[in-house]
């Protein structure tokens, strides 16, 4: 299987970025996140903003498959929706394999563009207002999901 040998080590920044020029013609700054995956917010020199996320899943190109179209169902539905949009590599494609000196399998990387603002956890501001909005959003999703 044709895919990206990444190792787990001090390179890992270093191999990040070469992955990220090679696949995505995206240069700059890579740092580690919190997630369910290995995660990374990626900052290009030209001040653009995504998230690289690498999933260890047997299925994990599946998984990429079924929340892209979910994404890109609840985008058509909901365009004023602020969604993290899939990247397709150079090539096309929605994901990258990586073999690493650990895995037997490939992982899967793909690359999303950041969504900016202030995660429900961290601002304090509960109001009846703010949740009627979340209500409204969260119906929103599941029409457009219901779709698929």
């Amino acid at each position: 299987m044709e895919g990206i040998e990444i190792m787990r080590n001090q390179n890992r920044l270093s191999n990040i970025s070469s992955l990220l020029r090679k696949e995505f013609g995206i240069v700059g700054s890579v740092i580690p996140v919190a997630g369910e995956n290995e995660n990374y917010l990626i900052t290009a020199d030209d001040g653009r903003r995504f998230v690289l996320k690498i999933a260890e899943c047997d299925n994990a190109l599946a998984m990429i498959e079924l929340e892209n179209m979910a994404v890109e169902a609840a985008a058509a539905y909901c365009p004023d929706l602020s969604l993290p949009r899939l990247v397709k590599t150079c090539n096309g494609k929605i994901a990258v394999s990586l073999h690493t000196d650990k895995k037997p399998a490939p992982l899967q990387a793909r690359l999303l563009r950041c969504v900016e603002g202030t995660g429900w956890f961290e601002d304090q501001r509960i109001s009846v207002e703010r949740c009627r909005d979340l209500g409204r959003r969260v119906a929103q999703l599941d029409l457009a999901l219901s779709a698929l």
